[in-house]
């Protein structure tokens, strides 16, 4: 039986459609299934089913019934499906990528008239000013196969796109915030400076961020279970996520994120400090730290008490350092899990190593990322052997 089913336009309009399997009244030119949308009301759409299946019955509906279908519905109709696939994290971001990328471009054109030449025009357009342009060109492609699987169209014109080729060197990379990393001697100023002026609770959360690589999310999911002070690990299994205003605990991001990393000496003394002074301010409150499920960095704020840190606490805290300290380039809280990687590739370390420490899904991934830093390394390796030598 068709149902009809409720969605948004981009605008927050309630409209609705339904998706009608024609079975044994089909005929030569009458696709499989029959999608109508835009109906004002479900009484609307109703009437509107009923006068299809009238027209199927009878042998009356003919091709030219079916009106126009933009790009913007099928998207809404793939998004149901994709909303139910992916976690929370994933699925907004997707949404805001949707929003403010792709809809502008592709929105309102007729999902028949998208050809190759708008496909390869708007990828060359993201490419010009967003880094990660390959994802808005994956989004789009998977919504045009959905049409292809629908039948709406018979081609997915983002798949024969020529994907332009953005070389980035590495004196970029170090420019542009989005991929920015500290050098070693920039990374002691930093903690210095953090040591001087702010708690130790910055401290502990800045060195794990630093020592360990792990994302934001990771360490904002961190429970003192999770460490293992005697065998000198912490166990990476939780991620934490702030959606539509709210804090969810979520498995983490990969199968391979969920990993034991191990940690040096200075970090777990600067932890265990840290516990002990948690664990008075805890008191006063009443709270017992050894609780299950104690996080390791909480914040206590008004009528929030013991709850989880405000994602943009540490990016507040890296500003505050800056603006102490000028001469160190502004970088993301994520880019201390960069400094990460680069002072592991700089050290010789294996890429293999490099992505079961970060969490990567595979090493392909940590290649992509960090590949221009292994080339630098290789660079300095060869300079530093013609300097031993010296002739």
């Amino acid at each position: 039986m068709t149902k009809i089913k409720e969605y948004k336009t981009a605008t927050g309009e309630k409209t609705y459609w339904f998706s009608h399997y024609t079975g044994k009244y089909r005929k030569p030119g009458i696709p499989r299934e029959i999608v109508k949308r835009g109906f004002k009301s479900s009484e609307e759409a109703e009437f509107e089913l009923a006068k299809l299946k009238l027209n199927l019955k009878n042998h009356s509906y003919e091709v030219s019934d079916r009106r126009v279908v933009t790009f913007e519905e099928v998207y809404r109709e793939w998004d149901m499906g994709y909303k139910n696939k992916v976690n929370d994290t994933t699925y907004d971001r997707t949404k805001t990528q949707f929003k403010k990328y792709i809809l502008p471009v592709f929105g309102d054109l007729n999902i028949k008239k998208i050809g190759l030449r708008d496909c390869q025009l708007a990828v060359n357009e993201w490419s010009a000013y967003y880094v990660n342009f390959k994802v808005l060109k994956s989004a789009v492609q998977r919504v045009l196969a959905h049409a292809v699987k629908l039948r709406y169209v018979t081609d997915n014109p983002m798949m024969h796109i020529e994907m332009p080729k953005k070389r980035i060197s590495y004196a970029e990379l170090t420019e542009d915030a989005s991929a920015q990393f500290y050098t070693p001697s920039q990374l002691k100023t930093f903690f210095e400076v953090l040591s001087n002026h702010f708690t130790l609770k910055e401290v502990a959360l800045f060195r794990v961020l630093a020592f360990t690589g792990m994302r934001k999310g990771e360490m904002m999911a961190l429970f003192w279970s999770d460490i293992d002070f005697q065998n000198k690990t912490i166990h990476v299994r939780k991620n934490m996520v702030y959606v539509n205003k709210e804090y969810k605990i979520t498995p983490p991001k990969t199968k391979k994120s969920n990993r034991f990393i191990k940690v040096d000496e200075t970090t777990l003394y600067i932890l265990k400090q840290w516990k002990k002074e948690q664990s008075k301010e805890l008191l006063l409150y009443g709270i017992n730290q050894n609780q299950k499920g104690q996080l390791v960095f909480s914040r206590f704020y008004r009528e929030k008490i013991n709850v989880a840190l405000y994602p943009g606490h540490p990016d507040n805290i890296i500003k505050k350092v800056l603006d102490l300290n000028s001469e160190l380039p502004a970088i993301s809280t994520h880019g201390f899990r960069h400094t990460h990687a680069s002072i592991l590739i700089e050290a010789g370390t294996e890429m293999k190593e490099i992505q079961e420490r970060l969490g990567h899904a595979s090493i392909n991934i940590t290649a992509d990322v960090y590949g221009h830093l292994t080339e630098k390394a290789r660079e300095n390796s060869a300079n530093k052997f013609a300097e031993a030598v010296n002739f």
